[in-house]
């Protein structure tokens, strides 16, 4: 999990949002914001993996709301981040 100031936050979800455009799956003229549905002040912290599905990016929003990379949600249940399955 990673917690980091709001400010680290944005260039992350710029990334997403730039990987998005550019494989055609958002249009060029929406922003990071309008594609999430929330801002970088929204994040409470960065989960990297989820239990049955492996490595990703999982924003945790301060609100117990979690969506992934591509902004669908996802289940809020916070024990299974994180956490690695044998």
């Amino acid at each position: 999990m990673m917690y980091a100031t709001a400010a680290a936050y944005k260039p992350m979800m710029e990334r997403f949002w730039r990987m998005g455009v550019y494989d055609g799956l958002i249009a060029a003229t929406s922003t990071p914001e309008e594609f999430f549905g929330f801002s970088h002040l929204d994040i409470e912290c960065v989960h990297h993996r989820l239990a049955g599905f492996g490595a990703g990016t999982w924003f945790r929003l301060h609100d117990g709301r979690v969506f992934d990379w591509c902004a669908r949600p996802s289940t809020p249940t916070r024990s299974i981040y994180d956490v690695t399955e044998h």
